[in-house]
């Protein structure tokens, strides 16, 4: 059962729940095979494998049984603070409980690994990953989140020999792969990304590997292989990444400057009925890149008051937020409302300085983009140049946006944008030459 749990694939997950719940059969008073049943199904509903409603209380009992059974086994005191983690309003609690967890069994290395994910500061929640994989120096999942926090800060040396670790551990982990593209893709190395990314999905389905394959490939202007992409993935996205999908069919067409399809997919997203925060700036940015910009300023004022559920925090969802308030800040310049423009436009530079400036934080290529947004918007022809020449250096690829981006119109008739973005795409007429001469290489040399 451990040996199952460890995977934290979804099949491995279930074959968990089999052999704890095998154990409990052959010894009802056996604690631990408690733990390792609640485990298995809060960490299914938590990677949504399974239903919550259906498979919560399950898990709650399992808890309780083995602290009845035996109140200070640290092992359950962390289960417990696992599925406390996942309840509303519950996260002191959890916290406390994992407290708990450590002090009853220091050497437990889960305890450590989960409390350091409820841990906003990110050097302590460092200590605490370390600290987790070297207790549990065979787990891989320890070894993930120190790597992919190595991988944020930047550190992307250390991150791989995580990742050497990790596949030495366990070669069928499919998240060591998906660290390893993320870190290739950022560099440029397009071919070990999209490689890295295929096992990875191989190993796992996962939509969201998938939709990242399918980005790659838009970006550089593969389109069949994007379309392939999309077509495996659009069955599995969940409800929660439905918009996220039509975005990133959006963008795959204005790509191959395919306007109309990309007009299709724009009022797919202003149509849907939003379930999430996310969903109403998607519909705002569809309206202000389809330049319906009365329609799109009173949905973001709406925007600001809308009681919707916000998705977890992560990369795309900060991009969104980013990309959908600078276009407020523009709306707000044409319809003359300057003082709400300066005061956002204010805040969201403090924003951006912060996350730049943060040693908690990987260079990010679209963040320069953003300060050329910013410059273009306070009529800053020349630094909107400089920053956008600084995206593309450090990998930015989306050429396609510029002309599109309506924040961006100050500099689009600019010879030096002009160059810049013939540069840009004389580079990924090369990246895909490379990448191709990689495909046929990977294929064999032939009869």
């Amino acid at each position: 059962g451990q040996e199952a749990l460890a995977k934290r694939t979804e099949e491995g997950l279930k074959d968990a729940v089999r052999y704890f719940q095998r154990a409990i059969d052959e010894d009802p008073e056996y604690a631990l095979a408690y733990t390792g049943l609640a485990d298995s199904l809060t960490l299914q509903m938590n990677y949504r494998y399974i239903p919550k409603a259906a498979n919560n209380a399950s898990a709650q009992a399992a808890i309780d049984k083995a602290l009845s059974l035996d109140p200070n086994l640290g092992n359950a005191w962390a289960s417990k603070g696992l599925w406390l983690s996942q309840q509303k309003g519950k996260i002191e609690q959890a916290k406390s409980a994992l407290q708990r967890a450590m002090e009853l069994n220091p050497s437990y290395g889960m305890a450590a690994m989960w409390y350091a994910g409820l841990l906003e500061n990110k050097e302590e929640q460092l200590t605490y990953y370390e600290k987790a994989s070297a207790l549990d120096p065979k787990s891989t999942v320890a070894a993930y989140n120190v790597a992919s926090l190595y991988q944020q800060f930047g550190r992307d040396h250390e991150a791989m020999q995580m990742f050497t670790l990790m596949i030495s551990a366990d070669p069928y982990y499919p998240k060591a792969y998906e660290l390893a593209a993320r870190i290739s893709n950022r560099r440029g190395r397009i071919g070990e990304a999209i490689s890295n990314y295929k096992t990875s999905y191989e190993l796992q389905p996962n939509a969201e590997v998938a939709m990242s394959l399918a980005k790659i490939y838009s970006d550089i202007g593969e389109f069949t292989q994007a379309d392939e992409w999309f077509s495996i993935v659009e069955p599995q996205v969940p409800v929660t990444f439905k918009n996220r999908f039509l975005w990133l069919k959006v963008s795959r067409y204005v790509a191959a400057n395919d306007m109309i399809a990309a007009n299709t997919y724009l009022d797919k997203i202003i149509n849907l009925t939003p379930t999430y925060h996310e969903d109403m700036q998607l519909q705002f940015l569809s309206l202000y890149y389809q330049e319906q910009y009365t329609e799109a300023l009173a949905l973001y004022k709406r925007l600001q008051t809308a009681q919707l559920p916000i998705n977890k925090p992560d990369g795309f969802s900060q991009s969104i937020q980013m990309e959908s308030d600078l276009g407020a800040v523009d709306l707000l310049i044409r319809n003359k409302e300057k003082v709400a423009a300066d005061l956002l436009l204010t805040e969201l530079t403090q924003q951006l300085d912060d996350r730049m400036n943060t040693t908690h934080r990987s260079p990010d290529p679209s963040d320069w983009y953003q300060r050329a947004r910013i410059a273009a918007l306070q009529n800053n022809e020349a630094m909107a140049l400089i920053h956008l020449q600084r995206a593309v250096d450090e990998g930015w690829r989306e050429f396609w946006r510029t002309g599109h981006d309506p924040a961006m119109e100050l500099i689009i008739n600019h010879k030096s944008f002009q160059t810049m973005m013939a540069g840009l795409q004389n580079r990924l007429s090369i990246i895909r030459e490379q990448f191709a001469i990689e495909t046929e290489f990977d294929g064999g040399w032939g009869a």
